[in-house]
């Protein structure tokens, strides 16, 4: 059963998405994250692809049950 047939038509439903560049601070810091654009840009290369794929799964979650807007 979907948010929709849960909460009615009349709320509106918005849930977060991380933009991959800002997620892969989880794993470097935020200081790593940025060095890396510059030392290592193969590694954060990596992440954000990783991180897209992982964002598209959770937007393809979000159509399913319902949300309106996702950011």
């Amino acid at each position: 059963m979907g948010l929709i047939e849960n909460f009615g038509s009349e709320k509106f439903l918005i849930a977060p998405i991380s933009a991959p560049l800002w997620a892969a601070h989880h794993y470097v810091g935020i200081k790593g994250t940025l060095l890396n654009l510059h030392r290592n840009p193969s590694l954060v290369e990596y992440l954000v692809e990783r991180f897209t794929i992982n964002a598209l799964e959770i937007l393809r979650a979000h159509a399913q049950v319902g949300v309106h807007c996702s950011f």
